[in-house]
């Protein structure tokens, strides 16, 4: 309650967890119940029937499901991959006509790591990529673990405006007021207020390391907000290695080992 202030707000984002949690423990208990069933059958049988019959039957019944049954979940799911080509949200175009050429396009549920040198314009194509979506109003959530929110904001409005940030920059001394302030041509500063206009319209939400520390579990609490309350198509985790879970574990040679569980909604 001190940490976190809204109870039930709290109680409402671990929701999925705790169902699926739910799911897993009635199955775990569904599956002790048919083998203490199995079990004790066998043993009734000991006494009257061949160890090696009632071991065979044992031994079926724990088995996976019979090869008709396995085809047709086959066939079933085979059935709704069709569907979902035919029915199904169509992919979105991306930013990269190769990538969409390949693949179709951007999908919900698709994952995408991009990974490359130090200042190689990581963060700036997965920013040109989230303004894109949104302007298709597609809702999208930027998190950034390294760079504050205010920079992140410059940087879309130096996308979307075109001006770089060399010219975002240009600061001279305001003799009036004695501070620095932004100098702009005309057309520049047309430019830019057309881009913040912009940026301020679209579905398109920031968070910093100030907004979510940098644990996984907080980051997931956002995206399944922001799943509910605006059919969240994309998110991205701008240096994610920085992320941490809280759970570890010791390898083998004693080192600890940070292991990075990812949920997928």
């Amino acid at each position: 309650s001190s940490k976190f202030k809204d109870v039930p707000e709290l109680i409402r984002q671990a929701e999925p967890e705790t169902l699926s949690s739910s799911i897993l423990y009635l199955r775990e208990e569904y599956e002790r119940a048919v083998l203490k069933k199995v079990c004790e059958d066998a043993l009734q049988r000991l006494g009257e029937e061949s160890p090696y019959s009632v071991a065979s039957d044992v031994l079926s019944n724990l088995t996976d499901e019979e090869p008709e049954v396995k085809e047709k979940m086959r066939g079933d799911e085979i059935f709704e991959a069709l569907n979902s080509l035919k029915f199904g949200r169509a992919a979105v175009a991306t930013i990269s006509q190769d990538y969409d050429q390949i693949t179709g396009g951007a999908r919900r549920g698709q994952i995408r790591v991009l990974g490359a040198s130090p200042m190689s314009g990581k963060t700036e194509l997965v920013l040109k990529e989230m303004i894109a979506f949104a302007k298709q109003g597609l809702s999208c959530v930027f998190f950034s673990l390294e760079l504050p929110k205010e920079d992140v904001y410059q940087r879309l409005f130096h996308i979307e405006s075109g001006l770089s940030m060399e010219t975002l920059s240009n600061q001279v001394l305001n003799e009036n007021t004695g501070e620095k302030e932004l100098k702009l041509s005309k057309p520049d500063a047309k430019k830019l207020s057309d881009a913040v206009m912009m940026i301020g319209k679209i579905p398109l939400f920031v968070y910093d390391i100030a907004d979510v520390g940098d644990k996984l579990p907080l980051i997931l609490q956002k995206i399944r907000l922001h799943i509910r309350n605006d059919d969240l198509f994309s998110y991205g985790i701008d240096y994610v290695q920085l992320a941490k879970t809280g759970i570890e574990r010791i390898d083998s040679s004693g080192n600890k080992i940070r292991i990075t569980q990812w949920v997928i909604d």
